[in-house]
């Protein structure tokens, strides 16, 4: 369990770098024994977020997985479950003024997939690290997708609404007639 958890780390770290800019990034695999046939195993990310009008900001992805190999008649079947959680605190005074957004999502995804019954032992370490790696990688962009619908767009939206309702009740105090021109 060891060397696949070793090679887990190797390729968990070429992931984040690919969808996670490179040096800020901290990413760590541990795997452990179930009570069926298989294994588990947490996989996480902590990314450091800073730059583009983000003064601070942390992404933080729990990916905890299992791999049943009992009772499927030669089938492994995974589940991963996914939570991520989003931190930024942002400033632009001109635009929007100080802001923070919080907030997680949590996604789970299972898949029941045929092992050919030739697969060696090395050879059934990559069966699982691309089974899983598939499942992880669909989950977090589903959740990347969603996070920046939900919060980072609706907020935009938020932001704008309020700030032409300001601007609509500033025109109308600029606009309308004193009591005096009234007559």
């Amino acid at each position: 369990m060891l060397q696949l958890e070793s090679k887990f780390n190797e390729i968990f770290v070429r992931y984040a770098n690919a969808y996670f800019d490179q040096g800020s990034t901290i990413t760590s695999v541990y795997l452990f024994d179930t009570t069926v046939a298989g294994f588990g195993g947490c996989f996480l990310v902590k990314k450091q977020i800073q730059g583009g009008g983000v003064k601070v900001g942390t992404w933080d992805s729990i990916h905890v997985a299992s791999v049943d190999l009992e009772k499927h008649d030669g089938k492994a079947r995974y589940s991963v479950t996914t939570t991520v959680f989003l931190k930024m605190i942002s400033s632009n005074q001109a635009s929007y003024g100080n802001l923070e957004i919080a907030g997680n999502l949590t996604r789970r995804r299972e898949d029941t997939v045929a092992m050919d019954p030739r697969l060696k032992t090395s050879n059934s370490d990559e069966f699982h690290i691309s089974n899983i790696g598939r499942l992880i990688e669909a989950n977090e962009s589903e959740i990347r997708q969603e996070m920046d619908a939900i919060y980072i767009n609706k907020t935009k939206q938020i932001m704008n609404t309020g700030r032409l309702k300001e601007e609509y009740m500033t025109c109308l105090l600029y606009t309308s007639p004193s009591p005096r021109d009234r007559g």
